[in-house]
């Protein structure tokens, strides 16, 4: 049996909960569309910035 270790665990809590603001996303336009636009649109926009907000910052880890 392999052993996953703690960092290993994290990546992918990290990569899911980034799966799930990009699912959000798309579920802020279906709500937009067809339900209410104005709580659709918040609801895009809001995950639309948490979403960019969890890009790394690639200055940091360059050596520009």
């Amino acid at each position: 049996m392999a052993v996953i270790g703690l960092s290993e665990v994290m990546i992918m809590i990290k990569a899911i909960y980034f799966a799930l603001h990009f699912a959000m996303i798309f579920l802020g336009v279906i709500i937009a569309i067809h339900v209410e636009t104005w709580i659709g649109l918040a609801i895009m926009g809001l995950f639309t910035v948490k979403f960019l907000l969890m890009f790394p910052d690639l200055n940091e880890r360059t050596d520009i």
